[in-house]
């Protein structure tokens, strides 16, 4: 119990609200802040002092309950309404409120936000690439003595604006730097491009692609030497437009 004379608890049996007066009390507020320790109440509602190091000094102290306070409803009789408890109760209840939308019309809405979101960024996208026409193979007029070679020689552009040439190209009389054919306009480089390839006898060849549109025979062999084949299948580049 509490000794007020000592300011501290005792072991012995816990004091109830009996034994507790207010000079008793009164005393313990005012030793309290000069204490090194905190006050709590456990489960069994018991006062405890507690040191800095956790434990608990004395047995504890059951401090008289105050009067119990009023109800909600005698709150709302205080303040003027006039009625029993059943009328008041029954007068929480809040006027109808706005018709919702049906679940029917929600799952609209939410159709439709998916719509501009999240499918347009699937397949909305994937439907219009699906849908969009593949440009055609285009066979360049050949210039400076080339030809095609192994029968085939052209390019196209693709669904992402990327320039892919395939097929491959002869010669009776090799002219270094010289133009194989043009590329029109939408389908050109935004700077020369450099591209390596290869011919009949494996030598390396250096094609350049440039922003006129020229595809030149830039590097591969001897000047006047016949080529059987060089291929171009390894130029692809995205176009500027």
């Amino acid at each position: 119990m509490w000794d007020v004379e000592t300011a501290r608890f005792v072991p012995g049996k816990p004091s109830t609200g009996d034994d507790v007066s207010q000079s008793d009390l009164d005393a313990l507020s005012k030793q309290l802040a000069d204490m090194p320790a905190d006050i709590v109440k456990d489960e069994t509602n018991l006062i405890y002092l507690v040191k800095e190091d956790g434990s608990k000094l004395g047995d504890g102290v059951i401090l008289p309950g105050g009067a119990d306070g009023w109800s909600a409803y005698q709150i709302a009789v205080g303040n003027g309404f006039a009625g029993s408890e059943v009328d008041w109760i029954a007068s929480l209840k809040g006027e109808q409120g706005i018709q919702g939308s049906s679940g029917t019309a929600a799952l609209a809405i939410n159709d439709s936000v998916k719509n501009t979101s999240q499918t347009w960024s699937s397949s909305k996208i994937d439907s219009t690439k699906a849908n969009k026409v593949q440009d055609a193979w285009i066979t360049p007029t050949a210039l400076s003595g080339w030809t095609s070679s192994l029968g085939f020689l052209g390019f196209y552009k693709d669904s992402l604006g990327i320039v892919r040439v395939q097929g491959s190209i002869a010669t009776t009389s090799l002219v270094l730097n010289s133009i194989i054919f043009i590329l029109p306009e939408g389908y050109r480089p935004s700077s020369t491009l450099i591209f390596t390839s290869a011919r009949t006898d494996i030598q390396d060849v250096i094609i350049y692609v440039e922003t006129g549109g020229s595809v030149r025979y830039v590097k591969g062999g001897a000047s006047g030497i016949p080529i059987t084949w060089a291929s171009l299948s390894s130029v692809s580049f995205r176009a500027i437009n």
